[in-house]
Protein backbone atom coordinates (compact mmCIF):
# COMPACT_ATOMS: atom_id res chain seq x y z
CA UNK A 1 0.00 0.00 0.00
CA UNK A 2 2.78 2.41 0.65
CA UNK A 3 4.52 1.67 -2.89
CA UNK A 4 0.98 3.20 -4.38
CA UNK A 5 1.15 6.28 -1.50
CA UNK A 6 4.63 7.19 -3.11
CA UNK A 7 4.54 7.73 -7.06
CA UNK A 8 8.44 7.89 -6.64
CA UNK A 9 8.70 3.84 -5.68
CA UNK A 10 6.33 2.75 -7.86
CA UNK A 11 8.34 4.73 -10.86
CA UNK A 12 11.59 3.18 -10.30
CA UNK A 13 9.94 -0.11 -8.77
CA UNK A 14 8.67 -0.19 -12.46
CA UNK A 15 12.28 1.05 -14.69
CA UNK A 16 13.78 -2.08 -12.21
CA UNK A 17 11.15 -4.56 -13.70
CA UNK A 18 12.05 -3.28 -16.99
CA UNK A 19 16.01 -3.61 -17.21
CA UNK A 20 15.47 -7.29 -15.49
CA UNK A 21 13.53 -8.33 -18.04
CA UNK A 22 16.02 -6.86 -20.11
CA UNK A 23 18.61 -8.61 -18.41
CA UNK A 24 17.20 -12.14 -18.02
CA UNK A 25 15.28 -12.54 -21.37
CA UNK A 26 16.85 -10.14 -23.97
CA UNK A 27 19.37 -12.67 -26.24
CA UNK A 28 22.52 -9.84 -27.39
CA UNK A 29 21.49 -8.25 -30.94
CA UNK A 30 23.43 -7.79 -33.84
CA UNK A 31 25.59 -6.11 -34.13
CA UNK A 32 27.71 -4.22 -31.28
CA UNK A 33 26.23 -6.23 -28.48
CA UNK A 34 26.64 -10.01 -29.62
CA UNK A 35 30.28 -8.47 -31.07
CA UNK A 36 31.53 -7.45 -28.03
CA UNK A 37 30.46 -10.52 -26.26
CA UNK A 38 32.19 -12.99 -28.90
CA UNK A 39 35.12 -11.08 -28.59
CA UNK A 40 35.10 -11.84 -24.93
CA UNK A 41 34.46 -15.24 -25.73
CA UNK A 42 37.93 -15.39 -27.51
CA UNK A 43 39.59 -13.69 -24.96
CA UNK A 44 37.99 -15.83 -22.23
CA UNK A 45 38.54 -19.28 -23.93
CA UNK A 46 42.49 -18.30 -24.59
CA UNK A 47 42.82 -16.82 -21.14
CA UNK A 48 44.52 -14.48 -22.45
CA UNK A 49 43.16 -11.12 -21.59
CA UNK A 50 45.30 -8.95 -24.15
CA UNK A 51 43.28 -11.08 -27.50
CA UNK A 52 41.10 -8.45 -28.94
CA UNK A 53 40.08 -10.64 -31.73
CA UNK A 54 36.68 -12.05 -33.62
CA UNK A 55 36.85 -15.12 -35.28
CA UNK A 56 40.72 -15.10 -35.36
CA UNK A 57 40.24 -11.94 -36.76
CA UNK A 58 41.58 -8.62 -35.21
CA UNK A 59 39.16 -6.31 -33.36
CA UNK A 60 41.07 -3.22 -32.06
CA UNK A 61 37.98 -0.79 -32.33
CA UNK A 62 37.90 -0.21 -28.27
CA UNK A 63 39.98 -0.55 -25.47
CA UNK A 64 40.03 -4.18 -23.11
CA UNK A 65 38.44 -2.68 -20.34
CA UNK A 66 35.05 -3.60 -20.75
CA UNK A 67 35.78 -6.97 -22.31
CA UNK A 68 37.58 -7.38 -19.22
CA UNK A 69 34.40 -6.65 -17.30
CA UNK A 70 32.31 -8.94 -19.35
CA UNK A 71 34.83 -11.46 -18.76
CA UNK A 72 34.87 -11.25 -15.24
CA UNK A 73 30.97 -11.28 -15.21
CA UNK A 74 31.47 -14.69 -16.49
CA UNK A 75 33.13 -16.08 -14.73
CA UNK A 76 31.03 -15.82 -11.81
CA UNK A 77 27.54 -16.31 -13.53
CA UNK A 78 28.45 -19.00 -16.27
CA UNK A 79 30.77 -20.86 -14.28
CA UNK A 80 32.00 -23.90 -15.62
CA UNK A 81 30.65 -22.90 -19.11
CA UNK A 82 32.67 -21.91 -22.32
CA UNK A 83 31.19 -19.39 -23.72
CA UNK A 84 29.68 -15.59 -22.07
CA UNK A 85 26.11 -15.61 -22.04
CA UNK A 86 24.00 -12.41 -22.35
CA UNK A 87 23.38 -12.12 -18.47
CA UNK A 88 26.89 -11.97 -18.08
CA UNK A 89 27.46 -9.34 -21.05
CA UNK A 90 24.82 -7.06 -20.16
CA UNK A 91 25.88 -7.04 -16.38
CA UNK A 92 28.25 -4.16 -16.76
CA UNK A 93 25.91 -2.14 -18.10
CA UNK A 94 23.02 -2.84 -15.80
CA UNK A 95 25.25 -2.43 -12.73
CA UNK A 96 26.50 0.98 -14.82
CA UNK A 97 23.04 2.30 -14.80
CA UNK A 98 22.07 1.38 -11.23
CA UNK A 99 25.30 3.46 -10.24
CA UNK A 100 24.15 6.18 -11.81
CA UNK A 101 20.53 6.26 -10.30
CA UNK A 102 22.26 6.22 -7.00
CA UNK A 103 24.78 8.58 -7.83
CA UNK A 104 22.06 11.25 -8.93
CA UNK A 105 20.81 11.04 -5.26
CA UNK A 106 23.45 10.51 -2.91
CA UNK A 107 25.57 12.79 -5.30
CA UNK A 108 22.87 15.65 -4.44
CA UNK A 109 22.77 14.93 -1.25
CA UNK A 110 26.43 14.73 0.01
CA UNK A 111 27.82 17.38 -2.32
CA UNK A 112 25.16 19.75 -2.24
CA UNK A 113 24.17 19.85 1.61
CA UNK A 114 22.54 23.80 1.04
CA UNK A 115 19.62 21.89 -0.90
CA UNK A 116 17.56 20.15 2.17
CA UNK A 117 14.37 19.32 0.86
CA UNK A 118 13.90 15.61 0.34
CA UNK A 119 11.97 16.01 -2.93
CA UNK A 120 14.92 18.46 -4.36
CA UNK A 121 17.53 15.64 -3.30
CA UNK A 122 15.62 12.69 -5.08
CA UNK A 123 14.53 14.81 -8.46
CA UNK A 124 17.44 14.05 -10.30
CA UNK A 125 17.10 10.40 -10.13
CA UNK A 126 13.34 10.59 -10.89
CA UNK A 127 14.07 12.85 -14.15
CA UNK A 128 16.68 10.41 -14.86
CA UNK A 129 13.65 7.61 -15.06
CA UNK A 130 11.94 10.14 -17.04
CA UNK A 131 14.64 9.72 -20.10
CA UNK A 132 13.54 7.13 -23.03
CA UNK A 133 16.12 6.00 -24.04
CA UNK A 134 18.72 5.71 -21.32
CA UNK A 135 16.26 3.40 -19.43
CA UNK A 136 15.59 1.42 -22.64
CA UNK A 137 19.09 1.05 -23.62
CA UNK A 138 20.49 0.70 -19.97
CA UNK A 139 21.36 -3.00 -19.84
CA UNK A 140 22.28 -2.67 -23.79
CA UNK A 141 25.93 -4.07 -24.56
CA UNK A 142 27.35 -1.04 -24.90
CA UNK A 143 30.17 1.11 -23.36
CA UNK A 144 28.42 4.09 -23.11
CA UNK A 145 26.65 3.73 -20.00
CA UNK A 146 30.23 2.57 -18.39
CA UNK A 147 32.14 5.61 -19.76
CA UNK A 148 28.79 8.03 -18.32
CA UNK A 149 29.14 6.29 -14.56
CA UNK A 150 32.95 7.52 -15.08
CA UNK A 151 31.99 10.52 -16.10
CA UNK A 152 30.34 11.49 -13.12
CA UNK A 153 32.52 12.80 -10.89
CA UNK A 154 33.52 15.08 -14.09
CA UNK A 155 30.07 16.12 -13.85
CA UNK A 156 29.36 16.59 -10.17
CA UNK A 157 32.53 18.34 -9.08
CA UNK A 158 32.45 21.53 -11.58
CA UNK A 159 28.85 21.61 -10.56
CA UNK A 160 29.74 22.01 -7.36
CA UNK A 161 32.30 24.55 -8.14
CA UNK A 162 30.32 26.55 -10.17
CA UNK A 163 27.06 26.26 -8.03
CA UNK A 164 29.17 27.85 -4.93
CA UNK A 165 31.83 29.63 -6.38
CA UNK A 166 34.23 27.50 -5.01
CA UNK A 167 37.47 26.64 -6.32
CA UNK A 168 37.73 23.05 -5.25
CA UNK A 169 40.29 21.17 -3.07
CA UNK A 170 43.80 19.37 -4.69
CA UNK A 171 41.79 16.23 -3.70
CA UNK A 172 38.75 17.17 -5.58
CA UNK A 173 40.83 18.05 -8.56
CA UNK A 174 42.92 14.75 -8.39
CA UNK A 175 39.48 12.95 -8.37
CA UNK A 176 38.24 14.88 -11.13
CA UNK A 177 41.25 13.83 -13.01
CA UNK A 178 40.68 10.50 -12.46
CA UNK A 179 37.44 10.44 -13.80
CA UNK A 180 38.48 11.88 -17.13
CA UNK A 181 41.13 9.38 -17.28
CA UNK A 182 38.71 6.24 -16.46
CA UNK A 183 36.50 7.43 -19.02
CA UNK A 184 39.01 7.32 -21.92
CA UNK A 185 40.38 4.00 -20.80
CA UNK A 186 37.03 2.60 -21.22
CA UNK A 187 36.00 4.37 -24.58
CA UNK A 188 38.70 7.00 -26.06
CA UNK A 189 39.90 10.60 -25.91
CA UNK A 190 36.28 12.13 -26.00
CA UNK A 191 36.45 10.68 -21.89
CA UNK A 192 38.77 13.85 -21.52
CA UNK A 193 38.52 16.10 -24.32
CA UNK A 194 34.32 16.88 -24.34
CA UNK A 195 34.71 17.52 -20.52
CA UNK A 196 37.49 19.67 -20.40
CA UNK A 197 36.06 21.79 -23.32
CA UNK A 198 32.73 22.21 -21.26
CA UNK A 199 34.45 23.12 -18.41
CA UNK A 200 36.63 25.56 -19.85
CA UNK A 201 33.30 27.25 -22.06
CA UNK A 202 31.54 27.19 -18.65
CA UNK A 203 34.35 28.95 -17.08
CA UNK A 204 34.70 31.43 -19.52
CA UNK A 205 31.01 32.54 -18.87
CA UNK A 206 32.42 33.61 -15.66
CA UNK A 207 34.71 36.01 -17.19
CA UNK A 208 33.09 39.45 -15.63
CA UNK A 209 31.56 37.75 -13.20
CA UNK A 210 34.56 36.67 -11.35
CA UNK A 211 37.39 38.49 -12.87
CA UNK A 212 40.64 37.69 -14.82
CA UNK A 213 42.47 36.56 -11.79
CA UNK A 214 40.27 34.22 -10.52
CA UNK A 215 39.45 32.63 -13.81
CA UNK A 216 43.28 32.16 -14.56
CA UNK A 217 43.73 30.64 -11.21
CA UNK A 218 40.47 28.53 -11.83
CA UNK A 219 42.12 27.88 -15.17
CA UNK A 220 45.45 26.87 -13.98
CA UNK A 221 44.54 24.78 -11.11
CA UNK A 222 42.36 22.30 -13.35
CA UNK A 223 44.86 22.05 -15.73
CA UNK A 224 47.58 21.22 -13.31
CA UNK A 225 45.74 18.93 -10.73
CA UNK A 226 43.10 17.84 -13.43
CA UNK A 227 43.86 17.76 -16.96
CA UNK A 228 47.43 16.83 -17.02
CA UNK A 229 47.18 13.39 -14.65
CA UNK A 230 44.37 12.58 -16.30
CA UNK A 231 46.66 12.67 -19.48
CA UNK A 232 49.58 11.10 -17.72
CA UNK A 233 47.54 8.55 -16.21
CA UNK A 234 45.61 7.27 -19.25
CA UNK A 235 48.52 7.90 -21.71
CA UNK A 236 50.66 5.60 -19.14
CA UNK A 237 47.62 2.69 -19.75
CA UNK A 238 47.88 3.27 -23.39
CA UNK A 239 51.32 2.35 -23.45
CA UNK A 240 50.91 -0.43 -21.51
CA UNK A 241 47.98 -1.22 -24.22
CA UNK A 242 50.24 -0.78 -26.95
CA UNK A 243 52.88 -2.80 -25.47
CA UNK A 244 51.24 -5.95 -24.78
CA UNK A 245 48.35 -5.92 -27.86
CA UNK A 246 50.76 -4.32 -29.84
CA UNK A 247 50.93 -1.35 -32.18
CA UNK A 248 47.99 -2.37 -34.47
CA UNK A 249 45.91 -1.90 -31.50
CA UNK A 250 47.51 1.80 -31.10
CA UNK A 251 47.09 2.86 -34.72
CA UNK A 252 43.08 0.91 -35.32
CA UNK A 253 42.10 2.58 -32.28
CA UNK A 254 43.70 6.37 -32.01
CA UNK A 255 43.42 7.04 -35.96
CA UNK A 256 40.90 5.14 -37.62
CA UNK A 257 38.20 5.08 -34.55
CA UNK A 258 38.90 8.33 -33.68
CA UNK A 259 39.88 10.69 -36.38
CA UNK A 260 38.14 7.90 -38.85
CA UNK A 261 34.87 8.82 -37.65
CA UNK A 262 35.17 12.41 -37.09
CA UNK A 263 36.01 12.63 -40.43
CA UNK A 264 33.75 9.47 -42.48
CA UNK A 265 30.89 7.80 -41.70
CA UNK A 266 31.78 4.98 -40.75
CA UNK A 267 29.85 1.98 -41.13
CA UNK A 268 26.69 4.09 -42.94
CA UNK A 269 26.08 5.70 -39.28
CA UNK A 270 25.93 8.67 -40.79
CA UNK A 271 23.19 11.72 -40.15
CA UNK A 272 22.63 15.81 -40.21
CA UNK A 273 23.94 18.09 -37.95
CA UNK A 274 21.23 18.10 -36.22
CA UNK A 275 21.29 14.31 -35.39
CA UNK A 276 21.69 14.03 -31.69
CA UNK A 277 19.80 17.11 -30.98
CA UNK A 278 17.05 15.20 -32.13
CA UNK A 279 17.91 12.37 -30.44
CA UNK A 280 17.85 14.10 -27.45
CA UNK A 281 14.79 16.16 -27.94
CA UNK A 282 12.93 12.60 -29.12
CA UNK A 283 14.73 10.52 -27.28
CA UNK A 284 14.42 12.09 -24.05
CA UNK A 285 10.55 11.42 -24.07
CA UNK A 286 9.28 12.55 -20.87
CA UNK A 287 12.38 14.30 -19.56
CA UNK A 288 12.31 17.02 -22.61
CA UNK A 289 8.78 18.67 -21.20
CA UNK A 290 9.89 18.27 -17.52
CA UNK A 291 13.32 20.49 -18.22
CA UNK A 292 11.22 23.11 -20.45
CA UNK A 293 8.38 23.58 -17.63
CA UNK A 294 10.95 23.35 -14.99
CA UNK A 295 13.00 26.17 -16.89
CA UNK A 296 10.28 28.36 -17.52
CA UNK A 297 8.65 28.13 -13.92
CA UNK A 298 12.00 28.25 -12.22
CA UNK A 299 14.30 30.68 -15.06
CA UNK A 300 17.73 29.08 -13.13
CA UNK A 301 20.77 31.34 -12.81
CA UNK A 302 22.74 29.63 -15.52
CA UNK A 303 26.09 30.65 -14.37
CA UNK A 304 25.75 29.27 -10.89
CA UNK A 305 23.07 26.06 -11.55
CA UNK A 306 23.78 25.92 -15.59
CA UNK A 307 27.01 23.70 -15.37
CA UNK A 308 25.35 20.26 -16.34
CA UNK A 309 23.75 22.09 -19.43
CA UNK A 310 26.73 23.66 -20.63
CA UNK A 311 28.36 19.61 -19.91
CA UNK A 312 25.38 18.17 -22.21
CA UNK A 313 25.40 20.59 -25.29
CA UNK A 314 29.12 20.24 -25.15
CA UNK A 315 28.90 16.64 -26.09
CA UNK A 316 26.20 16.93 -28.27
CA UNK A 317 27.63 20.01 -30.20
CA UNK A 318 30.64 17.85 -30.88
CA UNK A 319 29.36 14.46 -31.51
CA UNK A 320 26.98 16.71 -34.30
CA UNK A 321 30.54 17.25 -35.93
CA UNK A 322 31.63 14.20 -36.15
CA UNK A 323 30.90 12.58 -39.30
CA UNK A 324 30.06 9.02 -37.74
CA UNK A 325 26.52 9.74 -35.40
CA UNK A 326 25.00 6.84 -33.85
CA UNK A 327 22.21 7.30 -30.63
CA UNK A 328 24.30 6.20 -27.87
CA UNK A 329 26.85 8.56 -28.29
CA UNK A 330 24.32 10.62 -26.20
CA UNK A 331 24.27 8.54 -23.19
CA UNK A 332 26.60 11.07 -20.86
CA UNK A 333 23.72 13.69 -21.31
CA UNK A 334 20.97 12.14 -19.91
CA UNK A 335 22.31 12.18 -16.12
CA UNK A 336 23.40 15.83 -17.18
CA UNK A 337 20.28 16.49 -18.09
CA UNK A 338 18.63 14.80 -14.87
CA UNK A 339 21.02 16.73 -12.34
CA UNK A 340 19.75 19.70 -14.19
CA UNK A 341 16.58 19.06 -13.48
CA UNK A 342 17.48 18.83 -9.71
CA UNK A 343 19.11 21.84 -9.47
CA UNK A 344 16.24 23.69 -10.86
CA UNK A 345 13.95 22.62 -8.19
CA UNK A 346 16.18 23.99 -6.10
CA UNK A 347 15.45 27.07 -7.11
CA UNK A 348 12.76 29.07 -5.86
CA UNK A 349 9.04 28.63 -8.01
CA UNK A 350 6.90 31.64 -9.26
CA UNK A 351 4.23 32.15 -7.31
CA UNK A 352 1.20 31.27 -8.90
CA UNK A 353 3.30 29.40 -11.55
CA UNK A 354 4.26 30.91 -14.77
CA UNK A 355 1.77 29.31 -17.45
CA UNK A 356 3.71 28.37 -20.53
CA UNK A 357 2.28 29.33 -23.95
CA UNK A 358 -0.12 26.37 -25.23
CA UNK A 359 2.22 26.21 -28.55
CA UNK A 360 5.87 25.38 -26.70
CA UNK A 361 4.48 23.21 -24.35
CA UNK A 362 2.53 20.95 -27.68
CA UNK A 363 6.26 21.22 -29.13
CA UNK A 364 7.58 20.43 -25.70
CA UNK A 365 5.27 17.27 -25.06
CA UNK A 366 5.51 16.45 -28.46
CA UNK A 367 7.83 13.46 -27.64
CA UNK A 368 4.96 12.01 -25.88
CA UNK A 369 2.36 12.69 -28.02
CA UNK A 370 4.81 10.77 -30.64
CA UNK A 371 5.37 7.85 -28.50
CA UNK A 372 1.38 7.32 -27.67
CA UNK A 373 0.73 7.62 -31.23
CA UNK A 374 3.03 4.43 -32.05
CA UNK A 375 1.74 2.86 -29.61
CA UNK A 376 -1.51 3.24 -30.30
CA UNK A 377 -0.99 2.54 -33.85
CA UNK A 378 0.44 -0.75 -32.62
CA UNK A 379 -2.57 -1.34 -30.54
CA UNK A 380 -5.13 -1.01 -33.02
CA UNK A 381 -3.82 -0.97 -36.25
CA UNK A 382 0.11 -2.25 -36.68
CA UNK A 383 -0.45 -2.64 -40.07
CA UNK A 384 -0.40 1.06 -40.87
CA UNK A 385 2.63 1.23 -39.71
CA UNK A 386 3.92 -2.15 -41.46
CA UNK A 387 2.54 -0.61 -44.39
CA UNK A 388 4.52 3.19 -43.70
CA UNK A 389 8.05 0.85 -43.09
CA UNK A 390 7.27 -1.16 -45.95
CA UNK A 391 8.79 1.73 -48.60
CA UNK A 392 12.24 0.69 -47.82
CA UNK A 393 12.98 -3.04 -49.14
CA UNK A 394 15.12 -3.97 -45.93
CA UNK A 395 12.17 -3.03 -43.66
CA UNK A 396 9.68 -4.87 -46.00
CA UNK A 397 11.35 -7.97 -46.07
CA UNK A 398 11.55 -8.05 -41.96
CA UNK A 399 8.59 -6.93 -41.14
CA UNK A 400 7.33 -9.43 -43.83
CA UNK A 401 7.76 -12.11 -41.65
CA UNK A 402 7.30 -9.96 -38.26
CA UNK A 403 4.62 -12.21 -36.20
CA UNK A 404 1.25 -10.77 -34.73
CA UNK A 405 1.27 -8.65 -31.45
CA UNK A 406 -0.26 -11.21 -29.09
CA UNK A 407 -3.56 -9.53 -26.66
CA UNK A 408 -0.55 -9.35 -23.98
CA UNK A 409 1.53 -7.36 -26.32
CA UNK A 410 -1.65 -5.11 -27.53
CA UNK A 411 -2.42 -4.47 -23.87
CA UNK A 412 0.81 -3.34 -23.20
CA UNK A 413 0.74 -1.02 -25.89
CA UNK A 414 -3.12 0.58 -25.28
CA UNK A 415 -1.72 1.25 -21.65
CA UNK A 416 1.44 3.23 -22.60
CA UNK A 417 -1.11 5.10 -25.23
CA UNK A 418 -3.61 6.13 -22.58
CA UNK A 419 -0.60 7.19 -20.18
CA UNK A 420 0.90 9.36 -22.91
CA UNK A 421 -2.10 11.11 -23.95
CA UNK A 422 -3.55 11.62 -20.16
CA UNK A 423 -0.07 13.42 -20.00
CA UNK A 424 -0.47 15.13 -23.19
CA UNK A 425 -3.71 16.40 -22.08
CA UNK A 426 -3.14 17.12 -17.68
CA UNK A 427 0.72 18.55 -19.07
CA UNK A 428 0.52 21.73 -17.34
CA UNK A 429 0.13 20.44 -13.79
CA UNK A 430 2.04 16.79 -14.46
CA UNK A 431 4.99 18.06 -16.56
CA UNK A 432 6.67 20.70 -13.55
CA UNK A 433 6.79 17.13 -11.03
CA UNK A 434 10.07 14.85 -11.40
CA UNK A 435 8.44 12.53 -9.49
CA UNK A 436 4.81 12.44 -11.00
CA UNK A 437 6.35 12.46 -14.96
CA UNK A 438 8.99 9.62 -13.74
CA UNK A 439 5.35 7.47 -12.82
CA UNK A 440 4.05 8.30 -15.86
CA UNK A 441 7.39 7.74 -17.68
CA UNK A 442 7.71 4.13 -16.19
CA UNK A 443 4.59 3.17 -16.87
CA UNK A 444 5.10 3.62 -21.04
CA UNK A 445 8.74 2.50 -21.03
CA UNK A 446 7.93 -0.90 -19.55
CA UNK A 447 4.48 -1.23 -21.65
CA UNK A 448 6.67 -0.07 -24.81
CA UNK A 449 9.17 -2.97 -23.69
CA UNK A 450 6.89 -6.05 -22.57
CA UNK A 451 5.20 -4.94 -26.09
CA UNK A 452 7.86 -4.68 -28.36
CA UNK A 453 10.46 -6.72 -26.91
CA UNK A 454 8.76 -10.79 -27.90
CA UNK A 455 8.88 -9.83 -30.87
CA UNK A 456 11.92 -8.30 -31.71
CA UNK A 457 13.61 -10.74 -29.88
CA UNK A 458 12.34 -13.38 -32.45
CA UNK A 459 13.21 -10.93 -35.51
CA UNK A 460 15.99 -9.83 -35.07
CA UNK A 461 17.96 -12.94 -33.07
CA UNK A 462 15.93 -16.10 -33.87
CA UNK A 463 16.75 -16.17 -37.42
CA UNK A 464 20.53 -16.53 -36.97
CA UNK A 465 20.34 -19.65 -34.91
CA UNK A 466 17.82 -21.51 -37.12
CA UNK A 467 19.94 -21.25 -39.86
CA UNK A 468 23.35 -22.16 -37.69
CA UNK A 469 21.28 -25.46 -36.65
CA UNK A 470 20.39 -25.97 -40.22
CA UNK A 471 23.65 -25.61 -41.47
CA UNK A 472 25.64 -27.82 -38.73
CA UNK A 473 23.68 -30.97 -39.50
CA UNK A 474 25.25 -30.86 -42.76
CA UNK A 475 28.70 -31.11 -41.01
CA UNK A 476 30.95 -28.60 -42.51
CA UNK A 477 34.79 -29.56 -42.75
CA UNK A 478 36.88 -27.12 -40.56
CA UNK A 479 38.04 -26.10 -43.95
CA UNK A 480 34.74 -25.11 -45.59
CA UNK A 481 34.51 -21.25 -45.62
CA UNK A 482 31.07 -20.23 -44.51
CA UNK A 483 30.05 -16.77 -45.70
CA UNK A 484 27.66 -14.32 -44.53
CA UNK A 485 26.70 -11.59 -47.57
CA UNK A 486 24.63 -9.40 -44.91
CA UNK A 487 27.07 -7.36 -42.33
CA UNK A 488 29.15 -9.39 -40.72
CA UNK A 489 27.29 -10.76 -38.11
CA UNK A 490 28.15 -11.28 -34.90
CA UNK A 491 25.26 -12.86 -33.55
CA UNK A 492 25.85 -15.63 -36.81
CA UNK A 493 28.77 -16.18 -35.10
CA UNK A 494 28.09 -17.02 -31.71
CA UNK A 495 24.97 -19.41 -33.08
CA UNK A 496 27.76 -21.06 -35.19
CA UNK A 497 29.78 -21.92 -32.02
CA UNK A 498 33.75 -20.86 -31.57
CA UNK A 499 34.90 -23.86 -33.94
CA UNK A 500 33.47 -22.32 -36.65
CA UNK A 501 34.26 -19.64 -38.55
CA UNK A 502 32.54 -17.67 -41.19
CA UNK A 503 33.77 -14.26 -43.01
CA UNK A 504 37.20 -15.21 -42.56
CA UNK A 505 37.95 -17.31 -45.38
CA UNK A 506 40.84 -16.13 -46.46
CA UNK A 507 41.51 -18.25 -49.81
CA UNK A 508 39.27 -20.40 -49.35
CA UNK A 509 36.77 -21.23 -51.89
CA UNK A 510 33.02 -20.86 -50.55
CA UNK A 511 31.62 -23.76 -49.55
CA UNK A 512 28.01 -22.13 -47.77
CA UNK A 513 26.52 -18.57 -48.82
CA UNK A 514 24.28 -17.35 -45.91
CA UNK A 515 22.19 -13.90 -47.19
CA UNK A 516 19.55 -11.96 -46.05
CA UNK A 517 16.32 -11.99 -48.41
CA UNK A 518 17.02 -8.39 -49.75
CA UNK A 519 21.00 -9.72 -50.99
CA UNK A 520 19.41 -12.79 -52.52
CA UNK A 521 21.57 -12.02 -55.75
CA UNK A 522 24.88 -13.39 -53.23
CA UNK A 523 23.20 -16.74 -53.98
CA UNK A 524 23.80 -17.14 -57.35
CA UNK A 525 21.62 -19.85 -59.36
CA UNK A 526 24.20 -20.68 -61.59
CA UNK A 527 27.09 -21.42 -58.71
CA UNK A 528 24.79 -22.06 -55.49
CA UNK A 529 21.77 -24.54 -54.52
CA UNK A 530 19.04 -22.96 -52.20
CA UNK A 531 18.83 -25.16 -49.31
CA UNK A 532 16.64 -23.45 -46.72
CA UNK A 533 15.25 -20.71 -45.84
CA UNK A 534 14.53 -19.34 -41.98
CA UNK A 535 12.94 -16.20 -41.88
CA UNK A 536 14.53 -13.17 -43.90
CA UNK A 537 18.12 -15.48 -44.17
CA UNK A 538 18.56 -17.90 -46.89
CA UNK A 539 21.29 -20.99 -47.06
CA UNK A 540 22.75 -22.20 -49.89
CA UNK A 541 25.70 -24.33 -50.77
CA UNK A 542 28.36 -24.41 -53.99
CA UNK A 543 27.41 -26.54 -56.72
CA UNK A 544 29.53 -29.38 -57.07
Amino acid sequence: MNLFRNPGRLALLLTLITWTYFLIDLPTFDFDESLYRRVTESMRASGNPWLLSWDGKDLFHKPPVFYWLMWLMSSVVDYGKIGVSALASRLPSFLSSISILGSLYFGMRFLFPEIKKEKVLLSPLFAYLTAGFAILTGTAVILDPLQTLALIPALFIPTQLFLREEIPSRRKWLILGASLAGATLIKGLNGIVIPTFAFGVHLLLHFRAWGLKKLIRTGFQFLIWAFMPAILFAGAAFYLFHEKIGSGFTQEFFLVQHFGRGTNSMEAHGGSPFYHLLVVALGGGFLTPLLVYLAYDRRPSILRLGYPLTYALSFILIFSFSATKLPHYTWPVWPALALFAGLMMSAPASNPPRLLHRRVGFLATFPVLLIGTVLLLLAIAPEALIKAASTDPIARALLSHLEPFGYFQKFCFFVGSTFCWTFQIRRSSIARSPELTAVFASVVFAALAFGIAPSAKKLGVQPFFEIAESLKTLRPAPSDCIQYSGPLSATLSLALAPELLHNRCGSNPVRFQITPEWKEAFCDPAHFKKITQKSYLILCEKNP
